[in-house]
């Protein structure tokens, strides 16, 4: 998910902000709704997240008040009520002067309170959002009732809404988002907001497939609205790409990568997405193990999400600095991405060296080593706290890479624990399972039962990163297929099950041991298929 820095909004939103509070100002009691929506999408567009959440809480409070007086004298409902529809009583509408909440506005504003509270990492409040804004979207509210199909598309194509204004008969016509591009972007939102990809069939990756067959995203893209639905499919294909790397399905990781590169090629829209392109090359390269090819990945996206690249104005079509649509949270994780890498080849060397002759040439090359690591630790400094500001998931990167390169013990151990509420509180099962696994570690030597723990939860978490639907690979096994792995991340299971063993040899439980041994074996054969040197 994209989202912008922790920045002043420019002058040309604030010259929208005040066109918007002088239509608020000018009209009755209704165009709360526009207003405030407008708002919120400037808030959200140009990052400035520390005041949304005050104007979102007012803009929940003012929608399901105004529902309540437009549909019923009962006390207005917490926000946001799952049965509210479009229509209300003429009755209603006479005794408390107030129109019911447009479908396409209350929808707008679930859309964003989603989107916020996901960036948040706040996964429990994101959820009953999203259930709300399903069950506003069943209804079919968004849908134009009319008997002539020809009306019935065009309305489902333009999308306006009526805004009453004091002493005119008159209201004034909106035109907002067309329905059925808030259609599949209802599917895209959800796929966004769903983080866990542990289980047989992660909802993330059923929102994201079942949008690619949605009528509105199967092309070809023309019209007003066309671009709008050409990015959402290739964001919706990039999540698909996303969620089959964390489950370790590489083939189809693969496959879809190559679908999105074509599709944006053909929609010339490659500029706009080849930061976010680059970005899952070499996350998917650093999963296989392939360090050398996920750093230049990594490299690339960090400096095409900087600098930019021409847009259709631009004739010469070259890099030329600044002057194309840049992407500041993916240049920021391609940066976490790149010092990964670095400290795991850091980290390999280190055992390679030890395991050589000469002390000479060892205490050589641990001077190099210290350098690098000093090098390491500045940059990381740097990162985490341009982290803090760009939402929970790469604030909790940031934290990571800090108990990794801080020196104090106790320190490493404050960082994986708000790594770890971060995590949890986002329901990201994928990054729970890496902190789980890294703060184990400091617990083998002092704290066994604790650290066996940990270790069994990561195990698990590790495993459901690739279970498939039952049943899904019998057929293939009797036609003599490759059956794609199903035992989840092999290389955190291996790492798992290898510290497992460590500890029950040395609690005594040799049985146990020699169990989780054969384990292994099998998480080492899958580790080797793939590719990775252990």
């Amino acid at each position: 998910m994209a989202v912008g820095n922790t920045v002043g909004a420019t002058s040309d939103s604030s010259q929208t902000v005040s066109s918007s509070l002088l239509l608020h100002s000018k009209s009755n009691s209704g165009s709360h709704y526009s207003h405030l929506r407008t708002k919120l999408q400037l808030l959200v567009r140009h990052g400035v997240w520390k005041a949304v959440p005050e104007a979102l809480e007012q803009a929940e409070k003012l929608f399901g008040t105004y529902d309540s007086l437009s549909t019923t004298s009962d006390p207005a409902p917490a926000f946001p009520p799952a049965s509210s529809t479009q229509s209300s009583s003429p009755k209603a509408k006479e005794n408390c002067g107030h129109p019911p909440v447009p479908a396409t506005l209350r929808t707008h504003l679930l859309v964003l309170s989603v989107l916020f509270h996901t960036y948040a990492g706040d996964a429990q409040t994101a959820t009953e959002r999203l259930s709300v804004l399903h069950a506003l979207l069943d209804t079919g509210v968004l849908e134009v009732k009319s008997n002539n199909e020809e009306e019935a598309l065009e309305g489902w194509d333009q999308g306006v809404v009526e805004i009453p204004l004091q002493g005119s008969a008159h209201p004034v016509r909106i035109r907002t988002t067309p329905p059925r591009v808030l259609h599949a972007l209802a599917f895209l939102l959800s796929a966004v907001a769903k983080r866990n990809a542990v289980g047989r069939s992660p909802k993330k990756g059923v929102f994201a497939r079942a949008g690619l067959e949605l009528r509105e995203l199967v092309g070809p893209f023309g019209g007003k609205e066309g671009t709008r639905l050409a990015r959402i499919k290739a964001d919706l294909m990039g999540e698909v790409v996303a969620i089959s790397i964390q489950r370790s399905d590489f083939p189809e990781a693969q496959r879809a990568l190559d679908e999105l590169i074509a599709h944006v090629r053909s929609e010339s829209l490659f500029e706009r997405y080849q930061a976010r392109i680059a970005l899952l090359h070499g996350q998917m390269a650093h999963a296989r193990g392939d360090v050398g090819r996920a750093r230049k990945c990594y490299e690339v996206a960090a400096y095409v999400s900087e600098v930019g690249l021409g847009g259709v104005g631009d004739s010469g079509g070259g890099l030329k600095g600044k002057v194309g649509p840049t992407d500041e949270w993916v240049g920021w994780a391609a940066r976490a991405g790149i010092v990964w890498v670095r400290l795991g080849m850091l980290r390999q060397a280190s055992q390679r060296d030890q395991a050589g002759k000469g002390k000479e040439k060892e205490g050589q090359k641990a001077r190099e080593r210290d350098k690098e690591l000093d090098a390491l630790r500045r940059e990381g400094k740097v990162l985490k706290g341009e982290c803090a500001g760009r939402g929970a998931a790469l604030e909790a990167i940031g934290e990571l890479l800090s108990a990794c390169l801080v020196e104090e013990f106790l320190g490493a151990k404050q960082h994986l624990h708000r790594a770890l509420s971060l995590a949890t509180r986002a329901q990201d099962n994928h990054l729970r399972a890496l902190v789980l696994a890294l703060s184990a570690s400091h617990y083998l030597h002092t704290a066994r039962q604790h650290a066996l723990t940990m270790l069994g939860t990561c195990a698990q978490l590790a495993a459901g990163l690739g279970a498939l639907p039952k049943g899904s690979g019998k057929g293939r096994e009797k036609k003599g297929e490759n059956v794609p792995w199903n035992g989840g991340n092999a290389p955190l299971g291996l790492w798992v099950g290898e510290r497992l063993v460590e500890l029950k040899r040395l609690g005594g439980d040799m049985e146990e041991a020699k169990g989780q041994e054969a384990v292994n074996a099998k998480l080492k054969e899958a580790v080797v298929g793939m590719g990775i040197n252990v």
